[in-house]
């Protein structure tokens, strides 16, 4: 919420999924340090009228509009206890993975003209080639030979809430070309999924697996095995330049966008109000599965392993060229030079810091 109020001003917001005659008034209270929630106090909601005279916390993720009163004189801007100054200019980044799409006519659905865009056709085939399975049958069979085939596979878990307070719906595997979605409900946490999470020869590509080993480890006994997970390769990608991990993790979306370069027309995000989180996951229950949700399962897993490719090759740019540096370090010096090295062997080059740190530079550069 890239907003600037005074302590004490009156506000007016507006909510999504809301009729236009339905509003909050309230008196800003503060913001918390990324600006992706504003309390406000004595907050009256139209037009039934009810009262709250304590302090009402709000989300970026559910507020449309904020209009703000002229403020009074002497009233004081908000100091950030954790900042220790004003937030009248920062501005906050939207939470990632709870975001309200700006270029979605409506919450929850893609834009009207993403398939007839020229970018959707590049990645269309990893969109439309994918099996639902909800049976053992033969398709079953095929899927689980082909798969347990596989030296890396991409693997991603869609539930309710996830965690160990949630429920387990889908188990979705990709190995590159097909995308194989398990209806868990149905099937179970079948044995031969069991043996493909657990496998040492198969790479599990994951995106954030901190739930889903939560809801496994608690609810099914299960803990993964030989996984990677993106989330936290972006993570040591980025820390290469800043020398330190970022406060905010990228969401799968981010990444794709980033490294695989998905525009945002084309990608689907899901929207998640983070108050109703257990009713807006709710959906992965529902069967059948609406056609939105399918294609959201279909591009969380479907483009785990060229993102894990392309990472690869970001991130070891900068060995791959001090690499290039070390050929060259002792064979361009002069007799004289090259003659003293013998006793220096031990002594990193000094140049080499610049070269990789340059690189690393121009590899964040072009990430974010």
């Amino acid at each position: 919420m890239n907003y600037n109020f005074a302590i004490g001003q009156k506000l007016t917001l507006t909510c999504f999924n809301t009729p236009l005659t339905h509003h909050k008034t309230g008196f800003f209270h503060s913001f918390n340090t990324d600006k992706t929630r504003i309390t406000l106090t004595d907050v009256v909601y139209y037009p039934s009228g009810e009262r709250h005279p304590k302090q009402s916390h709000f989300f970026s993720s559910e507020v449309k509009s904020i209009t703000a009163e002229k403020p009074k004189n002497g009233m004081k801007a908000f100091i950030d206890p954790e900042v220790g100054r004003s937030l009248a200019f920062c501005k906050g980044p939207s939470h990632p993975h709870l975001s309200y799409m700006y270029n979605q006519p409506e919450r929850g659905l893609p834009h009207p003209d993403r398939k007839l865009r020229p970018d959707y056709e590049k990645f269309s085939q990893k969109y439309e080639t994918f099996q639902v399975i909800a049976e053992k049958d033969e398709q079953f069979e095929q899927a689980m030979k082909t798969l347990e085939g596989c030296q890396e596979v991409g693997v991603a878990f869609e539930g309710k809430l996830m965690g160990r307070f949630g429920q387990l719906c889908w188990v979705n595997f990709s190995d590159g070309h097909t995308s194989y979605l398990f209806d868990v409900l149905a099937l179970g946490l079948d044995d031969a999924i069991v043996s493909i999470l657990k496998s040492e020869k198969v790479l599990k590509i994951v995106h954030d697996s901190r739930l889903v080993s939560d809801c496994l480890m608690h609810k099914h006994d299960l803990k993964l095995v030989n996984t990677v997970d993106t989330q936290v390769f972006d993570l040591m990608i980025m820390r290469a330049k800043r020398e330190n991990c970022p406060s905010y993790a990228s969401a799968l979306n981010e990444c794709l966008k980033s490294y695989l370069g998905i525009s945002e027309m084309v990608l689907l995000t899901p929207f998640v109000w983070e108050e109703k989180i257990k009713d807006e996951t709710a959906k992965w229950a529902k069967r059948p599965l609406a056609d939105l949700e399918l294609e959201l399962a279909v591009q969380n897993v479907a483009f785990l392993k060229d993102l894990y490719a392309k990472m690869q090759v970001v991130y070891f740019e900068p060995v791959k060229v001090g690499s290039e540096f070390y050929l060259n370090h002792v064979s361009s010096m002069t007799d004289k030079e090259a003659e003293k090295y013998n006793a220096m062997g031990h002594l990193t080059p000094r140049q080499l810091y610049w070269v990789c740190r340059n690189k690393n530079s121009e590899i964040i550069k072009r990430r974010e």
